[in-house]
């Protein structure tokens, strides 16, 4: 599955690289315009006639990397890849910037995205009593807040902010197992998750960050195990601020029809704890690692038609601290850290304009997507034990998964550059962290 998983990426850089080759060839530097005649505005040289219309004062020397069009950008990066081997100047990348190419592009509605990374699964025994086995999710920061580039994102870099509701039904399951001769219980409990985003330009527009900020109501849930003389009371709860997500975002390469763009995204450990009660069995999982989040981005349009193209590596510098007291008398103990393993996702969208953006702000588009995750290793697994229970995270230990998610949604265009966006995620195989998604995204365009 790894192979697979390295395969795609190799794939996927060889297919950028060769359509940014492709689209730069295009691009070949024009011969210098001809100079004046001697007179008293000899010493003045022209400027490219691509450029003219949105140059406030033509450049004072004519050099080979401002021959490159006005309506394109190329990144130093990029250029190693372009046909010319030049990069575009900074007189151009303003050109770009204020150009239609890049206007038109950046009416292409960003992707939805459908994601929700689980947190570490719990087996709580009791040596006294008869009572069942406990299993359940910790509902840490972490399963409501982890960083997905692709969320409500585009490749082209942008001024701009968003809101966002999510809500993920059937996202962590309860249960109590069958000892003893008692009845099965199992549920499962929704999240409802909310966010405040906004992305602003740096660097003449060819950079952007994104600050991202969730959050999710409080959860509680509680109930009795057991039966008669031996009942009794567990509890698992949440609270509502989640990790601030910061994405750093690069142009490599842009022109009226397609954005490359990389970039790296920050999880940081800014949530709440999770915390499981089962009688005197205690254990707390606090929000502690910080996420690293390389990834490339890729966002065409052609004519009514468009589409997105994301990748990213999800790695977490160290694990999640646990806390645990198994014996009814000590305090919370710190006993080891759940690391999560390396995440890959690729994530696919093409949408279509039913009613094509107009000069008075309103246009309807419609989107579908395939979400892909897999992990590039095991999760961590152990079990600690005291005088009163034992606790046992991520055991037995899980098979290997794939997780593969649909979304289909719609943008509605307003004046004043707003746009509302619903849409649903179903996930498509039986590896999943919620049952289906609901999303509400609000954005505002400056």
């Amino acid at each position: 599955m790894c192979t697979k998983a390295l395969q795609s990426i190799a794939l996927l850089f060889l297919f950028l690289l060769t359509r940014t080759t492709n689209l730069t060839a295009q691009t070949v530097p024009a011969p210098p315009a001809p100079l004046q005649p001697a007179g008293p505005e000899s010493n003045q040289r022209s400027v490219t006639p691509s450029l003219q219309p949105f140059l406030a004062t033509p450049p004072t020397a004519t050099t080979a990397s401002s021959l490159v069009s006005g309506y394109d950008y190329i990144s130093p990066l990029m250029s190693f890849f372009s046909a010319s081997g030049q990069s575009s100047s900074s007189v151009e990348l303003s050109a770009y910037y204020q150009s239609p190419s890049r206007s038109r592009l950046l009416e292409v509605p960003e992707m939805f995205g459908d994601y929700r990374r689980g947190g570490p699964f719990i087996e709580l025994t009791q040596l006294t009593g008869l009572l069942p086995k406990l299993t359940t999710e910790i509902p840490y920061s972490g399963t409501f807040s982890a960083l997905k580039v692709a969320e409500n994102n585009h490749a082209l870099p942008a001024d701009r902010f968003w809101i966002a509701y999510n809500s993920f039904n059937d996202a962590i399951d309860v249960a109590t197992d069958g000892s003893f001769g008692l009845t099965p219980t199992s549920r499962s409990l929704a999240i409802d998750r909310f966010v405040i985003a906004s992305e602003i330009l740096l660097d003449d527009g060819a950079t952007s960050l994104e600050f991202r900020m969730p959050f999710s109501s409080s959860f509680r849930a509680s109930a009795i195990a057991g039966m008669g003389m031996d009942a009794t009371p567990y509890s698992i709860t949440g609270e509502n601020v989640g990790n601030l997500n910061l994405i750093l975002k690069r142009l490599l390469y842009g022109d009226d029809s397609v954005a490359l763009s990389y970039g790296l995204g920050l999880e940081l450990p800014t949530g709440n704890s999770g915390e499981i009660t089962y009688g005197d069995l205690r254990v707390k999982l606090d929000s502690g690692a910080v996420h690293l989040v390389p990834f490339l981005a890729m966002t065409r349009r052609s004519n009514r038609w468009f589409g997105h193209l994301f990748t990213q590596l999800d790695v977490a510098t160290h694990g999640d601290p646990l806390r645990t007291t198994l014996d009814g008398v000590s305090s919370l103990t710190t006993v080891g850290r759940i690391n999560q393993p390396p995440l890959l996702s690729i994530d696919i969208g093409n949408g279509f304009w039913i009613i094509p953006k107009s000069s008075d702000g309103f246009g309807l588009a419609v989107t579908s997507e395939l979400h892909y995750t897999v992990p590039l290793g095991g999760d961590d697994s152990f079990v600690v034990a005291d005088a009163l229970g034992t606790a046992g995270f991520n055991t037995p230990i899980s098979p290997r998964y794939e997780v593969w998610n649909s979304t289909v949604g719609l943008q509605l265009d307003l004046p004043g550059d707003w746009s509302v966006r619903p849409a649903v995620v179903m996930p498509l195989r039986s590896e999943r962290s919620f049952d289906e998604e609901y999303i509400l995204q609000v954005n505002r365009s400056f």
